[in-house]
């Protein structure tokens, strides 16, 4: 019983484990792609908020990310910064993986 136990345990902290790891991953690649999408000089800060994170980048479904972005020109304007929380975004985990922001949508928005 307590071998069972352990395993469990150990189980438990591996999914935990790959579940944090892949949402550092996936706030790293897709602050790279915006950065390169928004020509910014430094790359934005994303947060990909919610549990679990494998969950719903499996389904596409994301229940809330936030975009931190300074330094940016916007036209005529430089120096310019953005926050944006996205709710309720789609953006299939294929699109994600290879940085295509396309098919990335969200329901609402705060900007």
């Amino acid at each position: 019983m307590r071998k069972l136990i352990a395993v469990l345990v150990v189980l438990a902290l591996l999914v935990v484990g790959a579940d944090i790891a892949g949402r550092l991953i996936a706030q790293q690649k897709a602050a790279q792609a915006l950065g390169t999408r928004l020509d910014a000089a430094h790359d934005p800060s994303v947060g990909i908020h919610g549990f679990s994170f494998l969950f719903q980048a499996v389904r596409g479904d994301y229940s809330h990310i936030t975009i931190d972005a300074g330094d940016l020109t916007m036209g005529p304007i430089d120096g310019t910064a953005l926050h944006a929380d996205l709710y309720d975004v789609q953006f299939p985990l294929s699109d994600a993986l290879s940085g295509n922001l396309h098919h990335l949508a969200a329901d609402r928005a705060t900007v």
